[in-house]
């Protein structure tokens, strides 16, 4: 039957419809004694608790090197499903627990497939980092051995670490993608590489690693990502920027003599309310040493910290500093999300109109308007929340007035 793989490939797929958790269909005829050795290894592996995907590989290595290549049995098996699918209810022998896989690659493609399954673990909770990792550092060890390592082995080994949160490592193996000469990696390796270059940059910064070296360090991703939008700009690499300027603003607004620490500070915690309110993201739980958002309540103590100038280095009664004040109440009040006694909407104008009294150029205050005007839009398209659109308009409204 010439399209015999059609008829594995069909009923493999119908299978997996009704429910059947794996499936291996030969897609043509196959040795018997090669078959036999197959299936001995496969089942030998799932009986003693080995993932799905991991067996058929181990099962087709071992039927490749007994025909010495020379047969393709090996290949003949079209798999479907769960590649992490385990037997349950066997018994396993003590040892089961702390049985670590070899492994051997003869081709390229095998290490691809190990390492793409690897970064897919990531994303669940059944495996531990250490143990990832430390899986990692073997297939790359096989790799070696092999000396089989290409531009994609070398992407998704990148890859494999960023998703560890290796950065160091991950960064490195990104610049040897980048310094071979006759590479085939993806654009998404350049994107990966600016966000993880970024991410570091913060890391170290929270550990206290040269916190000014870490601004340049950052401004370069920023140049990186505005040369990849420069070429073909895209929705994901302008949220790379926006995330890469985010973190650029949480280092920023903490360095000693900065006087617009308190702007930095509301815009950014301003853009990630809008996102918790818009169901995008959320609030953590506990403060993290190395993420970039705090928690609700460390993002209010800092505001009030620096409105009522225990953080506040520069007591200037300039227009910037005054409406930056202005700004961080405006910011505290969507955080809390509703009117107070103590922080309402006549209270927030009235923090304006403060600062307008004073000085400021129409310029100045033009921004601001177009300011509000920003999260007038995002509570009117991206969130709806009429009480937060009604006090914004009500403020806007208010500073209308002093325009000449």
């Amino acid at each position: 039957m010439s399209n015999r793989y059609k008829l594995a490939a069909n009923i493999g797929t119908q299978l997996i419809m009704n429910g059947v958790k794996v499936v291996i269909a030969a897609g043509w005829a196959v040795d018997d004694a090669n078959a036999l050795l197959f299936a001995k290894r496969f089942y030998s592996e799932m009986l003693r608790g080995e993932e799905f995907g991991k067996a058929i590989q181990t099962a087709r290595a071992e039927a490749f090197k007994a025909s010495n290549g020379k047969d393709n049995t090996w290949g003949a098996y079209q798999c479907y499903g769960d590649p992490f699918f385990k037997l349950t209810n066997i018994p396993r022998p003590a040892q089961a627990k702390t049985y670590q896989r070899q492994y051997k690659f003869l081709i390229a493609q095998e290490a691809e497939v190990e390492l793409s399954n690897l970064i897919s673990k990531a994303d669940t909770k059944s495996y531990s980092v250490a143990a990832l990792e430390k899986d990692l550092e073997q297939i790359i060890a096989a790799v070696d051995k092999a000396g089989i390592r290409n531009s994609s082995i070398l992407e998704k080994e990148a890859t494999a670490y960023a998703e560890l949160n290796n950065y160091e490592k991950a960064i490195a193996k990104f610049e040897d993608l980048l310094d071979e000469e006759k590479a085939t990696f993806t654009v998404r390796a350049l994107e990966r590489y600016c966000n993880i270059r970024a991410k570091l940059c913060v890391k170290n910064w929270k550990a206290g690693k040269n916190r000014k070296a870490q601004l340049v360090a950052i401004g370069k991703v920023i140049d990186d990502i505005n040369r990849l939008n420069a070429m073909s700009p895209t929705a994901e690499r302008y949220s790379l920027l926006g995330s890469a300027y985010k973190r650029k603003a949480l280092m920023a607004h903490r360095l000693p003599g900065n006087r617009k620490r308190v702007h930095t500070l509301s815009n950014w915690l301003e853009m990630e309310c809008i996102l918790v309110d818009a169901g995008k993201k959320k609030w953590p739980a506990h403060a993290s040493k190395t993420g970039t958002m705090p928690t609700l309540k460390d993002a209010r103590q800092e505001l009030l910290d620096m409105i009522t100038g225990k953080a506040l280095e520069d007591n200037s009664a300039d227009f910037l500093a005054e409406i930056s004040l202005a700004n961080a109440q405006c910011c505290l009040w969507l955080l809390d999300g509703k009117n107070s006694a103590g922080l309402n909407e006549k209270i927030l104008l009235a923090h304006y109109t403060s600062a307008w009294r004073q000085s400021g150029s129409q310029n100045k205050k033009m921004a601001d308007i177009e300011h509000l005007d920003f999260l007038i839009d995002a509570y009117s398209d991206l969130v709806k929340k009429p009480v937060v659109l009604k006090t914004l308009r009500y403020i806007k409204s208010g500073l209308k007035d002093f325009l000449r």
